[in-house]
Order: structure tokens, then C-alpha cells, then sequence
């Protein structure tokens, strides 16, 4: 069917071509360093006048100017080299990990230079620990060193310093929901002691679990760390505090972020009798059971079709006053979801409907059968009254009969995504306006102008073409779904309604309504109208070139 017209402007999104086939107005680089390099060493304040600078980000994990352990005092040094031909206007900011507003300093570093910030906390004029972010309007090199500076009267090493290297990360380089680390090599006994540090580089708040294991992979303790944006928090001896163990000689933690976007996790090792401090960085690994995380089904032909399993839990849906393209709809609200579930990888491909269906009604059939099927209606994919109570004639209720019959797993369980299991996996535990990062741009173009930080996961106005896409050529969202935004609307469960404003849970949506709901924008959309809580909805009957699906799968 072709859609008429684009209608309202943001109360509603364009879902097909009109007649005329108009459409709708719709990891940082490394940093080459020459080899010719000009040091220019500032032990004294440098802090002068500059622009403020938002362009580039980095984050040192931990910066001090605090007591510690065993009569330590911990400083922080901040070097930031400008390889670039210009100067760089650099703007340092401390976020102290006890709360309150950043302490911010703007500087100017000139071109082919290194500057030196000694005692960096110091100042900025605070005291204690937290995260340090330095921002830039051209790219440049990060270091830190933080140490324990040895009192003067001291009678070993008198004046002197122990310290540590932390590196410094952009938010695209930290840990996102359902990714898993381990930081090994954690001793806890009468010789040293260790600590655990969390940094969160994202825009919204982070959950983290950690699980305490001794060397023999026993599990001896875990809990739960929440932190706020642009956070630091240091877990100190957990293996003591947490776990009450005083004689570990070798141990490690396995941190899982639940919800977040941009976590840094590292482990330190102090000497009791010296208090010097080595870093154990974070290495990212396949979680226990990872090979659980999906399933795979057959469809007729031995056509796959797999899907990922998406955690139980709770989350804001819907969107805040505040963000950029909402609309009216969108009231946050809290839900949980009690149940883990399964969502197709990618939306249902064209190949994977002929496989049910036996035809295939897409209008892009020239873009490829790996492309998303399309010019489906609701009734078409289920037709009954829910969106797990599908006719035997629907696509889900065909594909529920081929897997029964063939003794797969699964069989019966096939459905559409409520709106809020929509929602919850595309988000992938992000709580911005998308499943990607945007604080870099937080002005980013609502229409189909330019967007870099959706570039590398969305077909939309900007960059489809007027066309659909073969699935999964874009990247994934950090559940491991991909196209949640773009390239077609996805139908989902729900009869369309205002959200309640109590929070929910398991919520199955309104008993009655005209309408469906659709969601996650098409290939003609503007940007605003690829948001994770975007809403479109329209008759169950009909049936659009921008419109698909994407399934569900109970336990």
C-alpha cells in the first residue's frame, strides 16, 4: 500500500511513498602523532582562557586529593598532549564522587605541545575522589598518573611518590549493558589489599553486578553498584568488606553491566607495607552460559531465524520533558518486566516470510530477500485478539505450526513484543533518546540532516536512499539487536492508548483500541522518529513499504 502523505510533523511519522513517491523532509580515531614533537612541560597552573570545548571526550577513570590507608595521600597528575597543528581548547572537569556540581577549569594548549597539570584536583579547588573528563575542540592525548606522595619525615623514601597509570577512555570505549569483564589478579591478605573503582562515562545512570571469585573459580560474594552519570565510586577491599576474606592470594571480579552506557571497571593492588598502587585494567569477556544468550529456529527450507534473549528488569519508558524531537505520547513512566524474553536479532527478512507464507509482498523486493519483509499488516503477522493469540492462517501462527510439527523448540511461544519488551530491548540499557550515545551532539539534526553518532546504526532519510536494507548491515544495539532504529517500523503487540502514570508492571497495553502500535522508524524517517520511545500506531489492516515486524519469543 502507498502511503498518502507524510501527515503531521511530529505527531505522527511518515510511514510510506505518496503517489508522487516523495518521502519524508525526512570511536574517535586514533590520534596520529608526528614524529616531530615540541614538549612543553607546565608544573605551575595552567589554567588561562578558552572556549568552552564539547567536540572530543575523554575520561580519566579516578583523579585524588585525598587520605588514604595506612596514612597514604593520594594526588592526581593530568598530561594532555595536542599533536595538532592548531591549538586546542581544553576544558577539565571534576566530578566529585561524594556528589554536587562538576569544578571546571577551560585552558588553552598550544599547538605540538604537552602540558602538565600537577595535583589536578588541587586546582580545580577540590578535595577527594571522582572521575576527571576533559573535553576538547580538536582531538588529543590523555595520561594520568595517580600516586600516594610519601610525607617528607617518613624513613623510607622520604619526599617521594608510588604511583599508577590510568588511562584515559572515550564513553564509546566503555562497557554497555549485557557486556561482561573480569579484572583479575586481586590479592586481599596481610601483604596487600584491593580495590575496585566504576566510572560512568554515559549520560544516564549505570547498574553494575559484581560477582567476588577466588582463584579456583568459587563464588564468594556479589552485589550490586548504581551510579550516576559522570560518576566515579570505589568499592575498597571488597574482597574483605563484602566477602570477609583476609587470606586471598589470588582472586578476581566479574563485572556485568545491567543498564548503562560507557562504564569504566579497573582493579588496584596496593602494598600494605609501602602503599605503592598497580592498576589491574578491566578485560572484556564472554559471560558464563553466553551461548544461551541466543537461539536459533528453523523455518521451512532450513531458512534461520535466531533470536537473543533480553534480561528481566526495570526501566523508564518513554521520554523526559527534556528530549530532543519528543512528542506529546511519551509520558515516562517506570515499568518492570518480570520475565526474561526473546527478540528477533533482526526484523523478519523477506526470505524468512516466503519460507512461511509462501509469496512475498514486500515492495522492495529489488533490495534482496535479506532485506526486511514490508507492506504487512498487523493482521497479516497475527490477526488475533493479542499479539500472542495469532489465527492459524497469520504468519506467527503458520510458524508456531512448522516448529510443533518439526519438534523444535519454541513451538507455540512465537508472538509479537509487548510495547514495553519493544522498548526495554531497544533500548539495550540505555536511557537517551536512542540505543547509541548523543552527548558528544546533543543538538544532533531531528530531521534528515547530518548525524554521525547514528551513522554507524541507522538507516533513516539521511543515508537509506529511498530504499529498505539488507538486515544487520548496520551495528548493534548493546543487547545485540540489530536496526531498533530505522530502516522499517516494526508492529508490535499493543493497542494504541496514553501510557498510564503509575508505574507497570508486565503491562500488555490497552483491552481496546482502534489502532496498533508500531515503532523504531522506517528508511523515509526523520531522526526524532527513530527515538527508542517514539510511537506511531495506525489500523491493524494496514499495510505500508516502511512498515515490518520484528518477533518475540516467550521463554
Amino acid at each position: 500500500m502507498r502511503h498518502p502523505g507524510a501527515g503531521a510533523r511530529r505527531a505522527s511519522c511518515h510511514l510510506g511513498r505518496s503517489p508522487s513517491h516523495q518521502k519524508e523532509p525526512a570511536m574517535l580515531e586514533p590520534v596520529r602523532i608526528s614524529r616531530r614533537v615540541l614538549v612543553t612541560v607546565m608544573a605551575a597552573s595552567l589554567f588561562a582562557s578558552a572556549a568552552s570545548a564539547t567536540q572530543f571526550a575523554y575520561w580519566v577513570q579516578v583523579a585524588s586529593r585525598a587520605s588514604g590507608l595506612a596514612g597514604s595521600q593520594w594526588r592526581t597528575d593530568v598530561g594532555i598532549n595536542n599533536p595538532n597543528a592548531a591549538t586546542a581548547n581544553v576544558e577539565v572537569r571534576f566530578h566529585p564522587a561524594a556528589g554536587g556540581s562538576p569544578l571546571s577549569q577551560t585552558t588553552l594548549v598550544a599547538p605540538l605541545s604537552q602540558s602538565l597539570l600537577t595535583d589536578v584536583v588541587g586546582q580545580l579547588g577540590g578535595s577527594g575522589n571522582g572521575a576527571l573528563e576533559v573535553r576538547s575542540d580538536r582531538p588529543v592525548v590523555v595520561t594520568s598518573r595517580t600516586y600516594n606522595a610519601v610525607p617528607g619525615t617518613a624513613t623510607c623514601t622520604p619526599g617521594g611518590t608510588f604511583g599508577q597509570y590510568y588511562p584515559a577512555m572515550t564513553p564509546e570505549q566503555g562497557l554497555v549493558a549485557g557486556k561482561t569483564a573480569v579484572v583479575a589478579h586481586l590479592i586481599e591478605n596481610a601483604a596487600f589489599r584491593s580495590n575496585l573503582a566504576f566510572t560512568n562515562m554515559g549520560t544516564g545512570a549505570a547498574r553494575i553486578k559484581v560477582e567476588l571469585v577466588d582463584g579456583a573459580g568459587g563464588m564468594l560474594g556479589e552485589f550490586t553498584v548504581s551510579i550516576d552519570a559522570g560518576r566515579f565510586k570505589q568499592e575498597t577491599q571488597p574482597f574483605k568488606n563484602r566477602a570477609g576474606q583476609t587470606n586471598l592470594g589470588r582472586g578476581y571480579a566479574r563485572v556485568t553491566v545491567l543498564e548503562g552506557f560507557g562504564v569504566m571497571v579497573s582493579g588496584s593492588v596496593v602494598d600494605n607495607a609501602t602503599n605503592d598502587p598497580t592498576t589491574i585494567p578491566w578485560a572484556e569477556v564472554e559471560p558464563p552460559g553466553a551461548q544461551g544468550n541466543e537461539t536459533t529456529v528453523y523455518l521451512p527450507g532450513d531458512v534461520p531465524l535466531t533470536l537473543v534473549r533480553i534480561p528481566a528488569g526495570t526501566f523508564l519508558m518513554g521520554s523526559p520533558d527534556s528530549e530532543r524531537g519528543r512528542i506529546a505520547n511519551e509520558l515516562q513512566h517506570q515499568v518492570t518486566l518480570t520475565q526474561d524474553y526473546y527478540m528477533g536479532k533482526t526484523e523478519v527478512t523477506q526470505r524468512q516470510w516466503v519460507a512461511v507464507m509462501g509469496s512475498n509482498p514486500s515492495y522492495f523486493t529489488s533490495c534482496g530477500l535479506d532485506c526486511p519483509v514490508e507492506q504487512v499488516s498487523w493482521n497479516d503477522i497475527c490477526g488475533g485478539s493479542t499479539g500472542s493469540s495469532c489465527t492459524e492462517t497469520s504468519f506467527i501462527g503458520r510458524l508456531n505450526a512448522h516448529l510443533s510439527s518439526t519438534g523444535q523448540t519454541g513451538a507455540g511461544k512465537f508472538r509479537l513484543p509487548t510495547e514495553a519488551e519493544w522498548e526495554r530491548a531497544a533500548r539495550g540499557g540505555m536511557t537517551g533518546p536512542f540505543s547509541f550515545d548523543t552527548s558528544a551532539n546533543p543538538n544532533w539534526d531531528t530531521d534528515c540532516g547530518s548525524f554521525p553518532q547514528a551513522e554507524p546504526y541507522m538507516w533513516w532519510c539521511r543515508n537509506a536512499g529511498s530504499t529498505t536494507h539488507p538486515v544487520g548491515t548496520k551495528q548493534a544495539n548493546p543487547y545485540g539487536l540489530f536496526d531498533m532504529h530505522g530502516n522499517v517500523w516494526e508492529w508490535v503487540a499493543d493497542r494504541y492508548g496514553d501510557y498510564p502514570s503509575g508505574a507497570m508492571t508486565d503491562p500488555p497495553g490497552p483491552s481496546s483500541g482502534a489502532t496498533r502500535v508500531f515503532r523504531g522508524g522506517g528508511w523515509n524517517s526523520y531522526a526524532e522518529n527513530c527515538r527508542s520511545a517514539n510511537r506511531n500506531h495506525d489500523s491493524p489492516d494496514k499495510a505500508y513499504d516502511s512498515v515490518g515486524v520484528r518477533l518475540a519469543r516467550s521463554l
